[in-house]
């Protein structure tokens, strides 16, 4: 490992552990980690003692049967020691995601990969499920590893991890679809790799027809919306597309402050209105056919500027296309190599998202990490500033960001 990869990963571990200590002192029950893994452990708790499959109509996650068979299997060989062993996991997991999201950035833009690494380790998304044990922390690092996979060519392995992660959370369906389209556009041509390329998606296909067929035709437990009522909006629900867009412009806001003004407003010209246009639609279209669905909280950015800061859903709105448009602004300007990846990442999210009855905002939260982080280290050098101050203080601010949310 080169030496600025060890300074990155030392300091992800240690922006990690702060933050643990700091959700498990002042809100350990942040995002429903805690709440869900109680549900987690029972399904484990199942399979160790029933030794066989859960029924359906006992079955009290939304996560993969097959998920929860492999976890139950190991209490099973783990007998007592299950409790110290699924913990000791699931650090690993968390320490791997750090070391793996650091190898698919470039760590020669050492200070722009450093605020990445501290918007991803301090992310209260990220920790607590990580001291919680769900699907989400072990889905995080199948992602990444997927991503790390398909950037090196290692066709066996991308089918291994593809395999896991939508045997995890199946709705991480979305990224491989994008990384389907992704790699059709980046090789119109037949051959023999591209046969390669279709067959190593077998075992992620496989694993989502076990879950599908499992669940009695669908891809999540119809008793988890049942349960759900309150959080959940008809489809398509286009408050997904609100929850993301606020998001990005929360990121972007930020990393606007360590992009070049003169080469960014020099290229903006009217495509940005174009593209802002374009992606009105989104946002708008909630509001014209769910403004009568009342918010509710737990919902992350759209309830606290909606119920608790009383911001207009039309300002809300503005604020959501803005952040959709600029992020694909960035993705296509003239100056800059174009990131075929995550933006296909965010157009397969986007879309995905419209058939996701439930806007909570852990199901987004760590992917448009993911997303922006790869978008922005593909920025031309031209856009970026030289100045170092600038990226301590997107840090700083991703820092007090991720606090806020978890004292909030």
């Amino acid at each position: 490992m080169i030496n600025s990869e060890k300074k990155l990963l030392s300091v992800g571990v240690i922006t990690f552990v702060i933050f643990s200590f700091i959700t498990l002192k002042f809100n350990p029950g942040f995002a429903g980690a805690r709440d869900d893994s109680y549900f987690y452990l029972k399904m484990f708790n199942y399979i160790k003692s029933q030794d066989t499959l859960i029924p359906l109509a006992h079955y009290q996650v939304a996560t993969s049967p097959i998920f929860v068979s492999l976890i139950g299997g190991l209490q099973i060989v783990s007998g007592s020691f299950f409790t110290i062993i699924i913990h000791l996991f699931y650090l690993c997991f968390a320490l791997l995601s750090i070391f793996f999201f650091i190898q698919i950035l470039d760590s020669n833009r050492f200070l722009l990969c450093l605020s990445f690494v501290i918007l991803f380790s301090s992310s209260g998304y990220f920790v607590a499920p990580s001291i919680w044990p769900t699907s989400d922390a072990p889905a995080i690092l199948f992602a990444i590893l997927t991503i790390y996979m398909l950037q090196r060519r290692r066709y066996f392995g991308f089918a291994a991890v593809s395999f896991l992660l939508v045997s995890t959370r199946q709705n991480f369906a979305w990224l491989l679809l994008a990384m389907f389209f992704y790699e059709c556009l980046a090789e119109i041509k037949f051959s023999i790799e591209s046969l390669k390329k279709l067959i190593k998606y077998i075992p992620a296909l496989f694993s989502l027809s076990v879950t599908f067929i499992y669940f009695g035709g669908h891809l999540s437990t119809p008793s988890y919306l049942s349960n759900q009522s309150e959080n959940s909006y008809p489809l398509p629900n286009f408050l997904n597309s609100i929850q993301i867009g606020i998001t990005l412009l929360s990121f972007l806001g930020a990393l606007a402050l360590i992009l070049n003004s003169e080469s960014l407003v020099f290229n903006l010209g009217s495509r940005f209105f174009t593209i802002l246009s374009g992606f009105a639609f989104f946002p708008m279209c909630f509001l014209l056919t769910n403004s009568k669905h009342p918010l509710v909280e737990g919902l992350g950015w759209i309830s606290l500027l909606s119920l608790k800061l009383h911001v207009s859903l039309i300002v809300i709105a503005l604020l959501a296309t803005i952040g959709l448009a600029l992020s694909f602004f960035l993705a296509f300007q003239k100056v800059v190599k174009v990131s075929m990846l995550p933006t296909s990442m965010l157009a397969s999210l986007l879309l995905f998202t419209l058939l996701m009855p439930i806007p909570f905002l852990r199901y987004f939260e760590f992917s448009l990490i993911l997303i922006t982080s790869m978008l922005t280290m593909n920025l031309d050098r031209s856009l970026l500033s030289t100045k170092s101050y600038k990226y301590v203080a997107v840090s700083i601010f991703f820092l007090v960001l991720n606090a806020s949310k978890i004292f909030s």
